[in-house]
C-alpha cells in the first residue's frame, strides 16, 4: 500500500507492536528536518493546494486568524494553526519521532536521503535483487531556509529542535 493511500492514519511509533519485528533487520531513511518541512510546504501547500479555499474550513481558519494559501512565512509562523486545518499538513509536518520513535538505536541501519544510493546498495547486497528507487513527490517550487524571514526561520528551526536531537550525528542543527 502506498503511504498516500492510507488517509494519513499512520500509527504513532509508540502505538506499534514491535515484538513481531524483534528479529528483523530494522532500517530507516532520514531527511534533514528543516529540508523536510520546506519540502512539505512546497509540495503539499503550493503544489497540491492543501491549504486552499477549496480544501480547508474557512470559518475555522478565520477563527484561528490565518488565511488560505499561505506564503512560506505565514505558514511557518503559524504552523500549529495550519496543522489543525489539514490532516495531510499535520501528517507531513509531524515530528520525525512520531514515525521512528525516540531512539535511533532501535534501527540497525540509518541512511540519509542525500545518500540514498547507500541504501540501494545495502538492499542489493542483502537481497541479491535489482533495486531501483524513483522519486514521486517532486512537485512544488523549491524554497530554502534563507527565503524565510528571520522570524519564520527561527520558528521553523525551533519546531525542528527535537528532530535534530533525535538525528544528532546525522544532521547538524542550523544556526
Amino acid at each position: 500500500m502506498h503511504i498516500h493511500n492510507s488517509a494519513y492514519d499512520t500509527p504513532s511509533f509508540i502505538d506499534v507492536d514491535l515484538m513481531p519485528l524483534k528479529n528483523m533487520i530494522r532500517i530507516t531513511v532520514v531527511r534533514d528536518p528543516v529540508a523536510r518541512m520546506l519540502s512539505a510546504y512546497s509540495n503539499r501547500v503550493k503544489h497540491y493546494g492543501e491549504l486552499s479555499e477549496k480544501r480547508i474550513d474557512l470559518e475555522l481558519a478565520s477563527k484561528l486568524g490565518v488565511r488560505p494559501n499561505p506564503s512560506p512565512d505565514q505558514f511557518f509562523n503559524n504552523l500549529g494553526k495550519y496543522r489543525i486545518l489539514s490532516d495531510s499538513i499535520k501528517h507531513h509536518t509531524d515530528p520525525i519521532y512520531s514515525f521512528l520513535g525516540s531512539d535511533l538505536r532501535y534501527f540497525h541501519h540509518v541512511f540519509r536521503i542525500e545518500k540514498i544510493s547507500d541504501f540501494v546498495d545495502f538492499m542489493k547486497n542483502s537481497t541479491s535483487q535489482r533495486i531501483e528507487l524513483e522519486r514521486e513527490q517532486t512537485g512544488g517550487e523549491k524554497i530554502s531556509l534563507s527565503d524565510l524571514s528571520n522570524k519564520a526561520r527561527r520558528k521553523l528551526t525551533e519546531y525542528c529542535y527535537g528532530d535534530y536531537a533525535l538525528l544528532q550525528g546525522h544532521y547538524p542543527t542550523p544556526k
